[in-house]
């Protein structure tokens, strides 16, 4: 459902719209960050439902389109979000161009709606996700082989302790979370999320 204070809660039923759900497949549209969570929601009581069964598991792609955006255009582009995560090894998830395990996308989207509070509250500048981006795209130098250059260990310490707060290191557990999502390859999805949910306080400052 919408959150109470949402200005679309009068407007719609559902937050969500079914495309089609049949066979083994179905589509949703929704609000991007609802949708996000929407899909580790089905993953999990679909889990429960088969008693956990490592044989019977669920593979998902996202993506983020404008609301004008044809339906049949982005279908395509789901669908192959779908197969990159099928092609990773099933039983995964593709969002914002990256595939993870659902355990770690969980941890990737728990960790993106904290940091979008941090900078909420500023107790985190925006510049710093978007340093986080470019540091993991810089050093992560293939997904598909593993390799990465450890030079971003040196330069994600150096950044932190130059830009936060001890206080806001320790309550949000940097050095210990982002380093793991970093090398679990699930950290776009954490910056994404936290970018996308700031968007509008950027505006904001725009136009004062």
């Amino acid at each position: 459902k919408l959150p109470e204070d949402d200005e679309r809660k009068d407007l719609v039923d559902n937050a969500f719209y079914l495309v089609y759900a049949g066979g083994d497949d179905l589509m949703v549209i929704g609000p991007w960050d609802l949708t996000l969570w929407l899909a580790w929601h089905i993953h999990d009581d679909f889990a429960r439902y088969c008693g956990n069964n490592p044989n019977t598991t669920i593979s998902a792609g996202v993506i983020f389109v404008k609301p004008k955006f044809p339906i049949h255009r982005f279908a395509v582009l789901s669908g192959e979000a779908l197969e990159q995560a099928k092609h990773k090894g099933r039983n995964r998830i593709t969002a914002f161009n990256t595939t993870v395990t659902w355990d770690d996308y969980k941890e990737a989207l728990e960790f993106g709606e904290e940091l979008a509070l941090a900078i909420e509250s500023r107790d985190v500048p925006r510049t710093f996700v978007h340093f986080l981006w470019r540091l993991y795209q810089t050093h992560v130098r293939s997904e598909d082989t593993g390799e990465m250059s450890p030079l971003w260990v040196p330069l994600l310490h150096y950044m932190v302790a130059r830009r936060l707060e001890e206080e806001t290191i320790e309550r949000l557990q940097l050095l210990d979370r982002i380093p793991k999502l970093f090398c679990n390859r699930a950290l776009p999805i954490a910056l994404g999320y936290a970018i996308l949910a700031t968007r509008e306080r950027v505006r904001e400052e725009a136009r004062t």
